[in-house]
């Protein structure tokens, strides 16, 4: 059973549980896709998996709501053609230089996010909905791999001329800013997408190993995408 599927079942199983009490409140829960981008590495690298969140309105129009999501990445490591051009000439131009080229990517994120209407939603049975704007915080776990040139490639012995290191795990802390949009075209039932930008200090690329120069520290954004299937309890605001 993978991540996707326990994700569902959770969602599915605590919608169930607490249905009365979320009822009342209009409580919203929601399952998903997110795509992260990393543009410090490489504009070419994703991380996908399936999300699932909680919404929670803050007062009975939905115009401010508070947001608890967590995020699970299934998809695996893999170089892109950017990636593969750069440390072959990289090797070409100094074999000894060391080149590598680094990458980050997102195994496990979890948010929490002030979600503000721009007007309230209305209509039970009318497409509701609109633009929606976020802003929060997030925690994530960290994978941090380097492509380097793999010399067999040049003899035949590897089928690709990347070789990518084993990966660091690391945590890091976030601020969230962003857009959403929501479309209500039933009562109970939505679709949402998100977009938004992911704001953290972290160490610079480290593209040569061979130097001891201490790294810097600068401003990294990451934007993510999300879409994800909405179901409220009780009415509509």
């Amino acid at each position: 059973m993978g991540p996707a599927t326990l994700l569902l079942l959770l969602a599915a199983q605590v919608g169930r549980a607490a249905e009365a009490e979320w009822a009342s409140a209009g409580i919203e829960i929601g399952t998903g896709l997110r795509i992260s981008q990393s543009l410090m590495d490489d504009p070419h690298d994703f991380a996908e998996g399936p999300r699932a969140a909680v919404r929670v309105p803050l007062d009975p129009h939905g115009v401010f709501i508070i947001e608890g999501d967590l995020f699970v990445r299934t998809s695996g490591k893999e170089a892109s053609d950017t990636v593969a051009t750069l440390v072959q000439i990289a090797h070409q131009g100094d074999p000894y230089a060391g080149f590598q080229m680094p990458f980050q990517y997102d195994t496990l994120a979890a948010s929490a996010l002030m979600d503000w209407g721009l007007w309230a939603r209305r209509g039970p049975h009318a497409l509701m909905g609109g633009p929606r704007l976020l802003a929060g915080i997030e925690g994530r776990r960290i994978e941090r791999v380097c492509a380097t040139y793999d010399a067999g490639w040049g003899t035949g012995q590897s089928s690709s001329p990347v070789a990518l290191s084993d990966p660091d795990t690391g945590y890091s802390i976030t601020a969230v800013a962003g857009l959403a949009l929501d479309l209500w075209f039933w009562q109970q039932v939505g679709l949402r997408a998100g977009w938004f930008h992911r704001l953290s200090v972290e160490p610079e690329p480290d593209h040569d190993p061979l130097d001891d120069t201490p790294l810097a520290t600068i401003v990294t954004d990451r934007p993510v995408f999300t879409l994800d299937v909405l179901y409220r309890f009780g009415r509509a605001g």
